[in-house]
C-alpha cells in the first residue's frame, strides 16, 4: 500500500508529464516468496494522469489499488500482496507469514489471479501486512481500499465496518503531529470517510473546514506541487459538499 502523501507528489507529477491515454498491462511472471512458485501476473505498461480524476478520488483511493490485477496472488500457497509489495518479505518474517497464510487458505477456483475474489485477496493481504508490522498511514489506506471493494462487492456492512475503522485512523492522524499525510488531506478524508458511514451533519461540517485546513506538513512536495494539492483537495470538498446538499449519489 502505498503512503497517501508519497501518492500525491505522484498525482501532480504525473498531471504534468504525462499524455497516455488508456491503462494497458503486459503479461509476465513473479515468484511467489513463501513457496517459490513462479505464477503468472500482470504488469502495468502504461497509464495516465486522468486515473487520479475516477470517482473514487472521493476517498481517496486511487489506481492502481481499485484494480483487481494489482493484487497479485500464487494459485499453489494462496500468498497475496499488493503486487510492490509482493516480493517484499523479509526473511525473518517467512515463517510466520508461510504459517498465516497456510491457516487462511481455502478452496479457490483453477482461475486468472484477478478472477479470484477480491476480498478473499485482500483478507490474506491483510493478514501478512499484520505479521509484517505496518503504522497507522498504511492501515488508514489499507482499511479505505478494503471498504471500496467491499463496497463494489455489495457487501454494504462489511465496507462501513472497514471505513469506519478507516476514519478512527484518520481522526488519531489528525490529532497527531506524524510527518505524514498533510493535515488539509486528513481533514477532508475524515469528512469523505464520515460521508461514507452515514453521518451527513459531521461530513458536511467537517468538509467545510477543509480550505482553512493548511498543508501541513508539506512532506517531498515542493512550493508548486504544494499549492497545486491544496487546490485539488479543496476542489474535491467543494465537490463533495455539493453533491451531499443536493442529494446526490456520490460514486463509491
Amino acid at each position: 500500500m502505498q503512503r497517501i502523501a508519497f501518492v500525491f507528489v505522484a498525482v501532480l507529477t504525473l498531471a504534468l508529464a504525462s499524455r497516455a491515454e488508456a491503462i494497458t498491462w503486459s503479461a509476465g511472471t513473479a515468484e511467489c516468496p513463501v513457496c517459490k512458485k513462479t505464477v503468472p501476473v500482470q504488469r502495468v505498461a502504461s497509464y495516465g494522469s486522468y486515473v487520479y480524476r475516477y470517482p473514487s478520488k472521493y476517498q481517496l483511493v486511487f489506481w492502481p489499488h481499485t484494480d483487481s490485477l494489482s493484487y497479485y496472488f500464487c494459485p499453489d500457497c494462496h500468498y497475496s500482496a499488493f503486487m510492490s509489495e509482493f516480493a517484499k518479505l523479509p526473511a525473518d518474517k517467512l515463517k510466520a507469514v508461510k504459517e498465516t497464510v497456510a491457516k487462511l487458505k481455502k478452496p479457490q477456483p483453477q482461475k486468472p489471479y484477478d478472477q479470484i475474489p477480491i476480498d478473499y485477496r485482500l483478507g490474506i493481504a491483510g493478514a501478512v501486512a499484520r505479521v509484517l508490522g505496518h503504522d497507522d498511514v498504511y492501515w488508514c489506506h489499507y482499511e479505505r481500499v478494503l471498504g471500496y471493494h467491499l463496497q463494489k462487492l455489495g457487501h454494504k456492512e462489511a465496507a462501513k465496518a472497514a471505513r469506519l475503522r478507516s476514519l478512527a485512523l484518520a481522526q488519531k492522524l489528525l490529532k497527531g503531529d506524524g510527518p505524514e499525510p498533510t493535515k488539509k488531506e486528513l481533514m477532508f478524508l475524515v469528512g469523505a470517510l464520515q460521508h461514507f458511514t452515514g453521518q451527513k451533519p459531521e461530513a458536511l461540517a467537517t468538509l467545510a473546514r477543509v480550505p482553512k485546513t493548511p498543508v501541513e506538513p508539506k512532506g517531498k512536495m515542493k512550493d508548486e506541487q504544494q499549492k497545486s494539492f491544496g487546490e485539488y483537495i479543496d476542489a474535491l470538498a467543494k465537490s463533495l459538499i455539493e453533491m451531499i446538499d443536493k442529494g446526490e449519489k456520490v460514486p463509491e
